[in-house]
């Protein structure tokens, strides 16, 4: 977890971790995006959206 100047918090997971969390909710289809991060760096993000039953 990091925040940033202005006060943003981020939180990093793995899918592991999200799909537990989400456990309760009907589950869309999962997308995995490259992305890059506010220091320049390569990842890979996660789409996951999520509603309530």
């Amino acid at each position: 977890m990091f925040a940033t100047d202005d006060g943003a918090v981020f939180r990093h997971h793995d899918i592991a971790e999200l799909h537990a969390v989400l456990s309760g909710f009907d589950l869309g289809d999962e997308r995995r995006i490259d992305v890059v991060t506010m220091n320049g760096h390569r990842s890979q993000a996660v789409q996951l959206p999520a509603r309530k039953p």
